[in-house]
């Protein structure tokens, strides 16, 4: 199991080999903000937060601990597996495991939503392979039935398989996008007769799926017609170190979207990344602790951007080990003896973030790779989240109050720091011992962190973007440095 799981990550990381760096390189967000930029996310439309857990299809960790963890880090949802073989062992003979059951309404129990991928073969159907044949179909579709009858009004959402494209899971070779739309068709239809306020997420394709043709062969065969929510996996992290950054899977998400209006009127579909994150193994393609981190602060911060894109699962919650270069051993938010990486402090920082705040603009700069976020709050003061989607080095923003001429409070914080009071005003003293101050004006110094300005903020513009060098690749020989 755990070689496959190691393939599917790696097909996270082979943009290049399929086609897809050359896609992302030639659509980085380099220009005028994209429509779903500008859209609002309205209230009571709150992105669902999650992360996958393997509590239930690889048995890790400790689940009540594990599930203290990831509410106290303001999640309100889980992903996991209850797969197909776990549940009929003996040939027409299904019953979900008590631990598996008993966790599953724990979780949920204990305020977290939970959706549950319906997946892999079965030894007694297509010796174990995809379920093509119209006997392992109709077997596949009694499990997802009863699957649904079993957690009736615990349960709301389920996944139709895990990544039908690649093996995975115990099966073999490429998955067909026909044979996946075929049971789709089956066990949606099944699974809305069981309750009709199922949620239907079918698609959970991976990164390479959504250009390699697999999507275009679900979309024609009618995926958006027989699912509530397109799922995929759109890892970047295998990608050059430009292409790998948060704001490249924006970009990315904004194309699979593109696709999706396609087939559907030109209006949004709804979508959700069931799987989403970068590994800090040491080779190539991991990076480094703390720059993990920041990527998931910017992802999700960027993911409020985008009304379209309703849940937002982090892979994964917990490290599978502790092998530097594995890596499945490295995605965790937290260490496989539940140490907090910093993932998890960004993680948490942004679900406390978006709780109170809503998106509202993406504030013009005179540099694309400084990003300016305005989001208006429950209370009294707007925010503006802040950061440099540049590889290295400081860069200063100067914010101008266009309205008040610099009255009103401000504070300035690193998300998840103690946030700390800031005037209005600015003075050049380091160029020129004579400079005024210019009361109308702040500056902020950013790098991959995001800042937050609170304060009364509407009307404030981005007026210039600095270069501060500052270049930590140079403190070490390593390819993505802290």
């Amino acid at each position: 199991m755990r070689d496959l799981l190691s393939r599917r990550r790696l097909l996270g990381g082979l943009g290049g080999a399929l086609g897809v760096s050359s896609i992302s390189s030639r659509t980085q967000t380099h220009a005028t903000p994209t429509r779903s930029v500008d859209a609002v996310r309205h209230s009571g439309d709150l992105l669902l937060m999650g992360a996958g857990t393997h509590f239930i299809g690889q048995g890790k960790g400790n689940p009540d601990s594990l599930t203290d963890i990831l509410r106290q880090a303001g999640a309100t949802t889980i992903r996991d597996e209850i797969s197909w073989g776990q549940v009929e062992t003996q040939p027409s003979v299904l019953s979900v495991p008590p631990a598996q059951d008993e966790y599953v309404r724990s979780a949920v129990a204990s305020g977290l939503d939970v959706l549950i991928i319906l997946d892999y073969g079965n030894r007694f159907y297509d010796q174990g392979e995809r379920p093509t044949s119209e006997a392992a179909m109709a077997a596949f579709t009694r499990y997802a039935t009863f699957m649904a009858k079993h957690f009736r009004g615990v349960v709301n959402k389920f996944e139709i398989w895990n990544e039908w494209d690649i093996p995975i899971g115990g099966v073999t070779g490429p998955g067909d996008p026909a044979d996946y739309m075929r049971l789709v068709r089956t066990v949606s239809v099944a699974l809305k007769e069981v309750d009709p306020n199922i949620t239907v997420v079918a698609g959970a394709m991976t990164n390479a799926a959504m250009y390699n043709g697999f999507l275009d062969g679900t979309l024609a065969g009618g995926l958006l017609q027989h699912c509530d929510v397109v799922s995929a996996h759109p890892y970047n992290w295998g990608e050059e170190l430009q292409a790998r950054r948060p704001e490249a899977w924006l970009t990315r998400m904004d194309w699979l979207q593109s696709k999706l209006r396609d087939h559907n009127g030109g209006r949004d579909f709804p979508v959700y990344v069931t799987e989403m994150g970068w590994p800090t193994q040491i080779d190539e393609r991991g990076i480094a602790t703390n720059r993990a981190g920041a990527h998931c602060a910017r992802m999700y911060l960027l993911a409020a951007t985008l009304p379209y894109l309703k849940g937002l699962w982090w892979y994964d919650l917990q490290d599978d080990g502790w092998g530097a270069t594995e890596p499945e051993d490295n995605f965790g938010l937290i260490r496989a003896d539940e140490t907090p990486k910093p993932s998890y402090y960004s993680y948490a920082a942004a679900a406390a973030f978006l709780r109170g705040a809503r998106f509202r603009r993406r504030i013009p700069t005179p540099d694309a790779d400084a990003w300016a976020l305005f989001f208006s709050s429950q209370g009294s003061h707007d925010a503006i989240a802040l950061w440099s989607a540049h590889l290295d080095d400081d860069w200063s923003v100067v914010l101008r109050d266009t309205h008040g001429k610099g009255n009103g409070k401000l504070t300035v914080e690193e998300l998840g720091r103690p946030a700390i009071p800031r005037r209005w005003g600015r003075r050049e003293w380091y160029s020129d011992q004579d400079a005024p101050i210019l009361h109308d004006e702040m500056e902020v110094t950013l790098r991959r962190n995001p800042i937050i300005v609170r304060g009364s903020l509407d009307g404030v513009e981005v007026t210039r973007v600095t270069k501060r060098p500052f270049p930590e690749s140079s403190r070490s020989e390593g390819l993505y440095w802290e």
